[in-house]
């Protein structure tokens, strides 16, 4: 079967992307309110969303370069992290607490542990994040339908 990208896709594709990033699936950003951010890593790529109230307030993706696809898959999961934070530093930077949502068990222990005791490669990723006060919890996966298929 041979894959095709005419004007009834794009025309179904724009009207996707209209609909997601208007009123009220987009909500503006609220600084009394809480801020949750949830991320996912796939083989491919990087998603996050930016939620206050359960609403996305803001999206981010974008793909992984070769090397980043041969991670592993805690490494791609804590890199979605740090992207999502470094796409919404003006959104968190500053905040008391952003709770972080994954899909990823072991990342909740990642942050309880010292630094030094982390693979080199975690240890640089979790140094960018050190400027933020992250609250990583896990949440299973089906519940976090947005940022998987943004990734």
């Amino acid at each position: 079967m041979e894959w095709h990208w005419d004007e009834p896709q794009e025309t179904a594709f724009e009207q996707l992307k209209e609909a997601v990033s208007v009123s009220p699936i987009l909500r503006y950003y609220n600084l009394r309110e809480k801020v949750t951010i949830q991320f996912d890593a796939s083989q491919h790529g990087l998603g996050a969303v930016l939620l206050q109230g359960e609403q996305p307030v803001a999206y981010a993706s974008r793909a992984l370069t070769p090397t980043e696809e041969n991670y592993a898959q805690i490494e791609k999961e804590l890199l979605a992290i740090v992207f999502a934070c470094e796409k919404f530093d003006a959104y968190i930077y500053g905040r008391d607490s952003v709770l972080v949502q994954t899909d990823l068990k072991p990342l909740e222990s990642i942050f309880r542990k010292e630094l030094c005791v982390a693979p080199k490669r975690l240890q640089r990723m979790l140094l960018k994040l050190q400027k933020y006060v992250l609250d990583v919890t896990y949440l299973k996966g089906e519940t976090m339908l947005i940022a998987d298929n943004l990734s």
